[in-house]
C-alpha cells in the first residue's frame, strides 16, 4: 500500500486596498478550489486601506469558508510593505500570490503546486485571463495590452509577477526584506524581488494551466490608462536594470534603444488610421519609451 503523503500547507497571500466586492469574490473562489486530500490552505490578507474596509468582509466570511483567514493591517501607502506583512505571517511550505481584483480557477492551487514539484522549481508563474467590463470598447479588449506573454507549462519563465504565482516559502523568507519598499509607490517591486532571486540561481517556471481571472474595469479601457501603465512599467524596468549596472556603456546603449522604441511607436501611430489595434500598440510603445527615458534622466526618483 502506498504510504499517505504528509499534509502540505499553502499560504495564499492577498494585499488588498478598498476593493470590498472584488475581494469577496476572490475569497469565495478560493472556497471552490479542487485540492488534493493532503493539501491545506491558509489565506493571509493584509489591508492597505487606512479605513480597513476589508475587515467587515472577512468577519462575515469567517466560519463559513473551508480555510483559515489571517487578517493584518498596514496603513502606510506602500504595496511592498503590505506584501511583506503577508510573507512574514505565512506559515505554509509554499506561498501563492494573487491580487484582490482576481478570482482563481478551481484547479489554480493544485496546478501551481504540481508544477513547482514536477519541475523541481523554486517558483511558478501562471496565466492571467482578463475579464473585461462589458462597457469597455472592443479596441481595448486584447490580453496583450494588460499582461505579459506566458510560455508553455514547464518552460523557463521570462516574466515575473505576483498576480499569479507560487514560490517556496523558505526562499522568499531568505530575504530580510523581500519586497523593496523603495518600489512600493512606483511599482515593479515584484519583478525586482524575483530578478534578484533568479540572479542567485533560483529556477522559475511558467504554467499556462494555473489560471486566474482579473477584472478589467471600464476606467482601464482607455488610452490614458494604458499610456500611464506603460510609462510606469518602462520606468520601473529600466530603473532596475540601471541599478544593477553602473556601467556608462549600458546607459548609452539604453538611450539608443529608447530612441529606437520611441521612433517605432511613432511609426505605429502613423499607421494607426489603418488599424485601431496599432494605435493602442503605439500608445504602449511611446509610453514605455518615455518611462525609460525618465528613469535615465531623473535617476530613479519616485515620480508618482
Amino acid at each position: 500500500m502506498k504510504p499517505e503523503e504528509n499534509n502540505i500547507l499553502i499560504s495564499v497571500c492577498i494585499a488588498t486596498c478598498n476593493r470590498i466586492d472584488l475581494l469577496k469574490k476572490l475569497l469565495i473562489s478560493l472556497c471552490e478550489q479542487n485540492l488534493d486530500k493532503n493539501f491545506e490552505i491558509e489565506v493571509v490578507i493584509t489591508d492597505n486601506d487606512s479605513e480597513y474596509s476589508a475587515f467587515p468582509v472577512i468577519e462575515s466570511l469567517k466560519g463559513s469558508v473551508p480555510y483559515t483567514i489571517k487578517y493584518f493591517k498596514q496603513p502606510q501607502k506602500n504595496i511592498s510593505l503590505t506584501r511583506n506583512v503577508c510573507v512574514a505571517n505565512s506559515t505554509g511550505e509554499y506561498i501563492c500570490f494573487i491580487d484582490d481584483d482576481e478570482t482563481a480557477d478551481k484547479e489554480w492551487i493544485k496546478n501551481l503546486v504540481n508544477c513547482i514539484r514536477d519541475f523541481n522549481a523554486d517558483a511558478v508563474f501562471g496565466y492571467v485571463e482578463p475579464v473585461f467590463d462589458s462597457n469597455i470598447p472592443e479596441i481595448f479588449k486584447f490580453r496583450e495590452f494588460y499582461f505579459t506573454p506566458v510560455a508553455s507549462t514547464g518552460s523557463l519563465a521570462s516574466y515575473y509577477y505576483t498576480t499569479n504565482c507560487i514560490i517556496r516559502t523558505d526562499l522568499i523568507k531568505s530575504e530580510k526584506t523581500p519586497f523593496d519598499p523603495n518600489y512600493g509607490l512606483t511599482g515593479g517591486e515584484d519583478a525586482h524581488l524575483f530578478e534578484k532571486l533568479a540572479s542567485k540561481g533560483a529556477v522559475f517556471i511558467s504554467s499556462t494551466s494555473a489560471v486566474t481571472y482579473e477584472f478589467i474595469p471600464f476606467n482601464r479601457g482607455t488610452y490614458k490608462y494604458l499610456f500611464n501603465r506603460a510609462l510606469r512599467g518602462g520606468q520601473a524596468y529600466l530603473r532596475r536594470n540601471l541599478e544593477q549596472s553602473k556601467d556608462m556603456t549600458f546607459k548609452l546603449i539604453s538611450i539608443m534603444k529608447i530612441s529606437l522604441e520611441f521612433l517605432y511607436g511613432i511609426f505605429l501611430f502613423i499607421l494607426s488610421p489603418f488599424s485601431k489595434k496599432k494605435s493602442v500598440l503605439a500608445t504602449l510603445k511611446i509610453g514605455d519609451a518615455i518611462g525609460k527615458c525618465r528613469a535615465v534622466l531623473f535617476k530613479f526618483k519616485e515620480l508618482y
